[in-house]
């Protein structure tokens, strides 16, 4: 009988993954702890998202889940921490685009923005 062993976890979209050797299963997807898998993803100032193919510098982004934030790391940067309570933010709603759906997604702030657009080089 085949055994599980570990799980990759991306609660970034397109960044690095996090190995995990257990997950609860939702009706969402996968979460671990407070975070759902590909709870969180980076968009364009158009709202639409970003991925690996376009900006290959994504996998090299590791997120970490602390006890009340992602913090976020790569290369040659400070780390960028978010709240996880940000993520039941419902104030700062914008609409978001990934693939042929139209969304509303919670805006992270400039500071997110402007570290993600050093990380990437845009």
């Amino acid at each position: 009988m085949p055994t599980l062993t570990e799980l990759n976890f991306y609660p970034v979209k397109s960044c690095a993954g996090i190995a995990l050797r257990e997950a609860t299963v939702t009706a969402a997807g996968l979460a671990s702890e407070s975070v759902r898998d590909r709870e969180w993803m980076v968009v364009d100032g158009d709202g639409h998202f970003l991925t690996q193919r376009q900006h290959p510098r994504m996998a090299s982004i590791a997120p970490h889940i602390e006890t009340d934030a992602l913090v976020l790391r790569t290369p040659n940067m400070p780390p960028l921490t978010i709240p996880l309570a940000h993520s039941d933010n419902e104030t700062s709603g914008r609409p978001v685009t990934i693939w042929d759906d139209a969304l509303s997604a919670q805006d992270c702030g400039d500071l997110a923005a402007n570290w993600f657009s050093s990380a990437l080089g845009t």
